[in-house]
This record gives C-alpha cells, structure tokens and sequence, in this order.
C-alpha cells in the first residue's frame, strides 16, 4: 500500500511478466521459506515438502486457465479451494 500511494496507482507490485498474482506467490512460497532460513518453498530434492493441493474445479476457479489461474486462486479463492495439506510430507487432517 505503501508503494501504491507513493507512485500514487494502483499495481505497483509486479513481476518481471507484469503480472501481480506470480509475484505474490512467489513472495508467500520463496520468499515465506527465505525469511525463515528454510529450505523449502521449492519442489527440489531434499526441500522440506510442505505443500497444498488446490481442487481446479472449485467454483471460484471456474473458467480460470492456466495463464488466469494464479490471479484467480490469490484475488479469488478462499480455504473452499483447497483439497489437501501435507506438511513436511506427511498428509494433514486439518481439513477434515
């Protein structure tokens, strides 16, 4: 917000593609593991896999593609969207 009233507009935030939705997943996944000395926020050998699946066809995804699908999961979907937690590998019921 900050950055918004200091360029006074909107989408200041963008990554090198022009697009916001990327740039603020990277930011919660990278960067989230970065900030917190992790390795993980990456799917690579020996990263710690703390992942999340997201059902495609939840209504707030619906007629997404795969260009349009980061924007419509960040500005779009909720915990409706979300299939399945693992954590460090391991399936999570938080769900349930």
């Amino acid at each position: 917000y900050e950055q918004r009233l200091f360029h006074e507009q909107r989408g200041v935030a963008r990554g090198p593609d022009d697009r916001v939705a990327p740039l603020l997943l990277r930011a919660a996944t990278m960067g989230g593991a970065a900030a917190l000395g992790l390795h993980a926020g990456t799917l690579e050998r020996g990263a710690v896999a703390d992942l999340a699946a997201i059902d495609l066809d939840a209504p707030a995804l619906v007629g997404a593609t795969a260009e349009t699908r980061p924007e419509a999961l960040v500005f779009g979907g909720g915990p409706e969207v979300v299939r399945g937690t693992w954590v460090d590998g391991v399936p999570s019921d938080s769900l349930a």
